[in-house]
């Protein structure tokens, strides 16, 4: 069983090393190549689709026909309601207006929508765009010319080529428009796309994990990085939400003096990882199963082998036991009958080892197997008979 641990856990090393090397050159190859290429690809199209309203918003700031018209006393509505109107359709706004400083009349593209008060809350945007220091600014506000739908306005300071302030200008989309621009970026792209404010504040968020944290600075995972997130420059951060790694590349838009996030969750890159470490895993699991099947097979088989061996080897240990104490008993006879034999000259008797004397065939019988049977040999019958003629008789 040894054999099989040490292929198991042979396996396991390797399935296991391996997927931790496939799993840091996907994290390294998303932080470095994947995520950082798509920002840019986002950063371009967000270049080229978000800031043409703030790009529209100067030109109307600094057009000479409508510097002269608020300068002239605002008199012809109907040039300036034509104007609004123009540059509302030619680039496809919701709205496009002009407050006038002078008299705080509020005109977009049907004429006169209202007047512009201090006092009023609606209208604080005026007041602030008008004692900023920046010429411009993006804020969402509901549009009362458009039944209070969600807008994202760039107000833009108008001056005159003396440098007095005539008032703002600048034009309105619909914030759906804006979102459905960034559902087309996740959507391509199969990316997280999200904006703040330079203070962490979201701006333009679609449906995310995170939308319920209005503020990055809350984000979980986000707090310690937010001093890095939220400054000018590029930053790359990976964090861990609701139990994913998140990669996270953040760009500064300094037109809209925004933070882009754009977002890319591993789990979603390492499925193959985790899938072929499965797929190892059980291929190791059968492989095992397999191996061990015939090891153990194999073992039985062996052991079946050794046991009729062994059979075989104590059978022929008997039998070698028996044949040896034959044998051995066999040695012993022989042995009782070799050497010198002390016998009398005399009446040939013989001295055993214990010093008596015996009759010699008493002796012979007991070391041997021999036994006796008594006759007269010739020399003997006619010494022992002389009278009788045994020459002309066959004695044996």
């Amino acid at each position: 069983m040894w054999l099989a641990t040490a292929l198991i856990i042979g396996f396991l090393a390797t399935s296991l090393l391996s997927f931790f090397i496939s799993r840091e050159s996907v994290r390294k190859q998303i932080s470095q190549n994947a995520l950082p290429l798509t920002a840019e690809n986002v950063y371009a199209e967000i270049r080229k689709d978000l800031l043409e309203p703030v790009i529209i918003a100067p030109t109307m700031a600094h057009n000479t026909f409508l510097q002269d018209w608020i300068k002239s006393g605002e008199n012809n509505i109907a040039a300036i309601t034509a104007f609004l109107h123009s540059t509302k359709e030619e680039y496809n706004a919701i709205t496009a207006f002009c407050v006038s400083e002078q008299s705080r009349n509020y005109y977009y593209s049907e004429g006169i929508l209202k007047k512009i008060k201090a006092e009023e809350s609606r209208d604080e945007w005026y007041f602030r765009v008008r004692d900023m220091d920046e010429p411009y600014e993006l804020n969402v506000d509901p549009d009362l010319a458009n039944q209070d739908a969600m807008t994202l306005f760039i107000n833009y300071k108008i001056f005159d080529k003396a440098g007095q302030y005539l008032g703002a200008t600048g034009i309105g989309f619909t914030i759906s428009s804006f979102l459905r621009l960034i559902e087309s970026y996740h959507e391509k792209y199969h990316r997280e796309i999200y904006f703040s404010d330079l203070a962490g504040n979201r701006i333009l968020e679609i449906q995310t994990q995170n939308d319920s944290i209005p503020n990055i600075k809350d984000i979980p995972g986000l707090q310690s990085s937010a001093h890095i997130i939220l400054s000018p420059k590029e930053s790359q951060i990976l964090y861990s939400k609701n139990g994913n790694s998140i990669h996270l590349n953040t760009k500064h838009i300094p037109e809209l003096n925004w933070v882009m996030y754009v977002e890319q969750n591993e789990s979603e890159a390492i499925r193959t990882i985790y899938q072929a470490l499965f797929v190892n895993l059980s291929l190791c699991a059968m492989i095992t199963i397999i191996f061990t099947i015939l090891i153990q097979r194999r073992i039985r088989s062996y052991q079946r082998l050794t046991e009729k061996q062994k059979s075989e080897i104590i059978h022929q240990h008997t039998e070698l036991l028996l044949i040896n104490k034959d044998l051995l008993q066999a040695l012993e006879k022989v042995k009782r009958l070799r050497g010198l034999l002390p016998i009398c000259a005399s009446c040939k008797k013989i001295r055993d080892d214990k010093g008596y004397w015996q009759q010699i065939e008493v002796y012979i019988k007991d070391h041997s197997d021999a036994d006796f049977s008594h006759g007269i040999c010739p020399d003997c019958m006619k010494k022992l008979y002389p009278e009788y003629d045994f020459d002309n008789h066959d004695l044996k």
